[in-house]
């Protein structure tokens, strides 16, 4: 099917140097207003965070540096929202978004996944995605808490995004009906 893409994007400098950037690119399917409404707020809620938050906290961090030898190395953050359908049949369509906050070699990776009735425009709650395309039995490992799930290809996947006691995990089930 046919898709639009949401684009947003924002930069941090001080004294002509690039401190942060923000990037946000999601892909959503053409013709559901609703659909493109909620990226389009997600997008510009991203670069708002970036604008208030992010600019705030990289510029104060940049400040502190004692030298212009140590300003010269400072490394850059970067954050990127992209978002990507995938699924989507005559009646659901799943979108899953994933940000990613980088500076030098740490990496800070958070997953969220939607999935919409295409007809009533609505997200679907996480029970009803599993009922929904779970199938009767669906084995997924006891005592995993999942933050989402999203059907895709003939399996079920479902994530948890990283605390500060575990890493992002991810699981995947066979859709079996």
């Amino acid at each position: 099917m046919p898709s639009e893409i949401c684009r947003a994007d924002f930069v941090v400098r001080e004294d002509y140097r690039v401190l942060a950037r923000c990037e946000v690119e999601i892909e959503v399917p053409e013709g559901h207003p609703n659909i493109a409404l909620f990226y389009q707020k997600t997008a510009g809620a991203a670069v708002r965070w970036s604008e208030e938050v992010l600019a705030k906290k990289v510029k104060n961090e940049y400040a502190l540096l004692p030298d212009v030898w140590a300003k010269a190395r400072f490394l850059p953050y970067r954050f990127c929202l992209r978002g990507k359908t995938v699924f989507e049949d005559l009646e659901y369509v799943a979108v899953v978004c994933q940000a990613v906050l980088s500076h030098g070699n740490e990496r800070e990776v958070r997953r969220a996944a939607q999935v919409w009735s295409k007809r009533e425009g609505t997200l679907l709650p996480s029970r009803l995605v599993k009922r929904l395309f779970g199938g009767k039995k669906m084995s997924l490992p006891k005592g995993f808490r999942a933050d989402g799930c999203y059907p895709t290809n003939g399996e079920m996947i479902f994530f948890r995004n990283p605390t500060a006691k575990e890493p992002f995990l991810e699981k995947k089930a066979k859709i079996v009906s």
